[in-house]
């Protein structure tokens, strides 16, 4: 983001194996319009069409007015609409994997963040399952004193 004329940077990134890819996207957006304190311009560039085309659109003004019914991740959207209440936003969609910097660059941190929830989920596979498959969670089972 820019302030007072300069660029300032804040990385916020994260993961959660139960996410849909939509999720993620609302839930950056939604984490980035909490991180700022005071009323601000702010333009938004996404690669997300599913971001973007709610606002440039005006869908959210038709979800409002139906009580977000019929729409997927009603929590999300009502959350980043109380969240931008006090901001101008501005969204402009880039296409994905065309080389514009910060767009790329957001992918690259998704890609980390993905590969270290697939190290996580495997870590813990292996805690729990032993290098012989068994499961370490249900030590009855594995005794075999339990029915499969």
């Amino acid at each position: 983001m820019r302030r007072n004329g300069e660029w300032v940077e804040k990385v916020g990134s994260g993961a959660d194996e139960s996410c849909t890819n939509n999720r993620m996207e609302l839930t950056a957006l939604l984490e980035g319009l909490r991180a700022l304190r005071r009323p601000s311009h702010v333009t938004v560039f996404t690669d997300s069409e599913y971001v973007a085309k709610p606002f440039t659109v005006g869908y959210i003004r038709k979800w409002q007015s139906r009580g977000y019914s019929k729409i997927k991740n009603p929590d999300l959207w009502k959350a980043i609409v109380r969240a931008a209440a006090m901001h101008r936003l501005e969204f402009r969609w880039v296409r994905g994997h065309s080389g514009v910097e910060m767009n790329e660059r957001c992918d690259k941190v998704a890609g980390e963040e993905r590969m270290k929830l697939i190290a996580a989920l495997a870590e813990e596979r292996q805690r729990r399952h032993g290098a012989d498959g068994a499961d370490r969670g249900d030590s009855a089972r594995s005794a075999g004193l339990a029915a499969p």
